[in-house]
């Protein structure tokens, strides 16, 4: 038995507590073998003190723990171990831990076991469990039953046969280490444990997590960083670079024919949804993924070749495993597990008494313990009657609502002509947003009638959302932000959008809160995060989609310009970077923007009532959003919050005040 740990920089705190676990172990037949990957004076000082020099291994620079490993394994003094047990230095093992493990591994009847894994506990409070052995879903993205903070009461007390153990304490034998071809050093040390696990399961070695054997962690997992390699990108970005390499390497051929498609729609699906919420950072992330693996993939295919030579099992002797790739909702599950506790002790309060009574007791105390959910519960049977119309294959007509061809291939037609003719109709250049709709036809199967109904029916919730996000980011404050979404998401301008079927001002409702946090963003004390290059380009982005669904967006956006210029500090970098994303999406929607600019701007002017720019600039009575009951609501709301407000937010306050007065005369 081999025990090896690689100690790099900071593990000092941990490091004694973990040599003097080894150190005690009832297991008679264990040699440590450390490895000094650049640590820390105090935690060599240790290394050596307590194992020695020639149990020491001293890498010249920083090599990080998958290439420390492999180094320490082509030692002659580790070849001649049938067990390698990894260690993480921030891990402290009880007195039996490696006894329970071997034992696992060959004495419990259990053939071709590979890897052996514990039971990690918190090592401040071992009662909190932190993992008991993972899964991951088809995709490669690693998943855990536990919840975070669960606490250990025997749930998980008897010896499982999982996809991935931990690498805190990781027993592996000699003959599925060398199979395995040992840990890819390309990957981030929270995923690589995953991709060597999932190979060692296609070479047909069984993984088992024995929860006898406890391991207490302290701190977090090791977070190496060699020199150069160290990643400036998002934890999201590391897990899908790990998830598709993992695929491209352990899948069977067959099997990728259809992983690859999949994984990729989704990502493009994800990476759509990540741009308009304006999470762009996140979204570029997913698109650095997939070409990080692109540009590695004859290192990934030569990896693969070795993973498939040592292939003994096909992929559905896997999927017992793996997870479902759909929605995966733990905190739902025990929301709901608990509601329906409570509601059996009230049952069981209750027992004997008339039904009346019954029924009137769980009801309020339903009522009364979780409003929100009975009332989002009510308002989504509310809404599913409302929308009842969108069910089924029947095309939508009424009101506003623009007619889709029948055909998807119209769509891209259209928008290579001159004059569109397809939804949103007028006498424009084709607006890039009839492309959009063509992909979201694409998405829906190829059915331009599915894709009507499903943008109308994501208007409001979208908006609502979108708000949410905006808001959140002033107040930092939940309550308020919740409120203002459900305000905005049922808001008389966002339903009137919606029940007339004008498809383009309803994109424009859920456009315009980013469009306003964006301009707040400019104007702020603070650079914008990520650099102001990044920050022009998510502006021109989501100025452009506005203005191509609904034109009449800019003149909102003008008027929040002004607004931030004549109140508030950096006028002069607001000013350049608002212009600068005006200026952008202006060259995003190239040659849609002359016509917007001809016949006097005609085209910023309301659909319905009057169309004359210059009689925008009135309180005019009419159909349409400038009607009475609509416009006065935005002043009077505007004055009530300006009253509320206190502190810091009174500048923002004061700002979505003028806008709403604006609101009376646009």
């Amino acid at each position: 038995m081999l025990a090896l740990l690689v100690v790099g920089p900071g593990a000092s705190p941990w490091l004694r507590d973990c040599l003097l676990s080894l150190a005690h172990q009832s297991y008679p037949r264990i040699g440590v073998l450390a490895v000094d990957d650049r640590a820390d004076d105090a935690s060599r000082e240790m290394l050596l003190g307590s194992l020695g020099s020639r149990r020491v291994l001293t890498n010249e620079e920083r090599m990080g723990s998958a290439r420390s490993v492999r180094a320490a394994l082509g030692r002659p003094v580790a070849k001649g171990a049938d067990f390698v047990l990894i260690v993480d230095p921030h891990a402290s093992l009880d007195k039996d831990a490696v006894a329970r493990l071997v034992e696992a591994a060959v004495g419990i009847g259990v053939e071709d076991v590979g890897i052996v894994g514990a039971k990690i506990v918190d090592r401040d409070d071992p009662r909190t469990l932190r993992d008991i052995g993972r899964s991951s879903d088809r995709f490669g993205h690693p998943s855990s039953s536990l919840q975070s903070g669960e606490i250990d009461q025997g749930q998980f007390d008897r010896v499982l046969e999982v996809l991935c153990v931990s690498p805190a304490a990781m027993l592996i034998a000699r003959e599925a280490l060398e199979r395995s071809d040992q840990f890819d050093e390309r990957l981030a040390p929270a995923h690589r444990d995953l991709d060597f696990c999932w190979r060692t399961r296609v070479a047909g070695y069984r993984i088992l997590m024995t929860p006898l054997a406890r391991v207490r962690l302290g701190g977090g997992a090791e977070e190496e960083r060699s020199g150069a390699a160290a990643s400036r990108r998002s934890p999201r970005y590391e897990e899908d670079r790990a998830a598709i390499a993992a695929m491209l390497k352990n899948y069977s051929l067959i099997s990728l024919l259809w992983v690859v498609p999949a994984a990729l729609v989704l990502g493009v699906l994800r990476f759509v949804y990540l741009t308009l919420s304006r999470r762009f950072e996140e979204a570029l992330d997913i698109a650095a993924a997939w070409g990080w693996n692109v540009t590695h993939l004859p290192g990934t295919l030569s990896r693969r070749r070795h993973a498939q030579k040592a292939r003994r099992v096909r992929d559905r002797a896997l999927r017992r495993f793996m997870e479902s790739t759909g929605l995966r909702s733990p905190r739902w599950f025990a929301t709901a597990e608990r509601i329906l506790e409570e509601q059996r002790a009230i049952e069981q309060a209750d027992e004997g008494e008339p039904i009346q009574r019954r029924l009137r007791d769980r009801t309020a105390s339903l009522v009364g313990s979780h409003p929100v959910i009975v009332g989002s519960f009510l308002a989504v049977i509310v809404g599913a009657v409302a929308v009842r119309e969108l069910i089924g294959s029947e095309a939508l007509v009424g009101g506003a609502l623009p007619a889709f061809p029948a055909r998807m291939g119209d769509l891209f037609a259209d928008l290579a002509s001159a004059v569109r003719s397809t939804p949103l109709g007028g006498p424009l250049a084709p607006s890039p947003v009839v492309g959009a709709l063509g992909a979201v036809s694409f998405a829906s199967l190829g059915d331009p009638q599915l894709a009507q109904k499903a943008i109308l029916l994501a208007g409001p919730p979208l908006a609502a959302i979108l708000m949410y996000r905006a808001t959140i980011r002033v107040s930092v404050r939940s309550g308020p932000a919740v409120l203002a979404a459900v305000a905005y998401g049922l808001g008389a301008l966002t339903l009137w959008a919606f029940s007339e079927g004008r498809l383009g001002l309803l994109i424009a409702l859920a456009v315009l809160p980013a469009a306003a946090e964006r301009i707040e963003a400019a104007f702020a004390h603070e650079e914008p995060l990520g650099g102001r290059p990044r920050f022009v380009a998510g502006s021109a982005v989501t100025f452009a989609v506005g203005a191509a669904a609904y034109p009449g967006i800019l003149l909102a956006i003008a008027v929040l310009i002004a607004l931030r210029v004549l109140s508030g500090p950096a006028r002069s970098r607001g000013l350049f970077l608002t212009a600068a994303g005006v200026v952008g999406a202006a060259v995003l929607l190239f040659p849609f923007v002359p016509t917007l600019l001809a016949d006097g701007g005609r085209a910023l002017s309301s659909l319905v009532g009057t169309t004359e720019p210059f009689r925008l600039a009135r309180l005019a009575l009419g159909p349409g959003p400038g009607t009475w009951p609509v416009a006065g609501f935005l002043p009077v709301a505007a004055a009530l919050s300006l009253g509320l407000v206190r502190g810091e937010l009174r500048g923002p306050a004061a700002r979505a005040a003028g806008a709403g007065g604006a609101g009376l005369v646009l």
